[in-house]
């Protein structure tokens, strides 16, 4: 498995995903910010703009089967199990 960064907003070259099966975007602006309405716009621009430029770049290479988008995932510490 490899990965790749993409800023999200400039189209991506189909030759980038050449020969991937599957796509795991991890997707959009941070949520851990003031939600200001410049935010906010900014969180689902991210989003939005991001997964289309990304899904656009997958149908031009032909080869992406498996698609996984996820945002506003992240690690809450001090949870301990049991």
């Amino acid at each position: 498995m490899t990965g790749s960064y993409f800023d999200g907003s400039t189209p991506l070259s189909p030759d980038a995903l050449a020969g991937a099966e599957g796509v795991v975007h991890l997707a959009g602006e941070p949520v851990d910010q003031r939600w200001t309405h410049e935010a906010k716009h900014r969180i689902h621009a991210s989003r939005v703009e991001g997964t289309r430029v990304l899904v656009e770049a997958m149908k031009q290479a032909g080869c992406v089967r498996h698609f996984v988008c996820a945002s506003a995932v992240g690690f809450y510490g001090g949870a301990r199990a049991g």
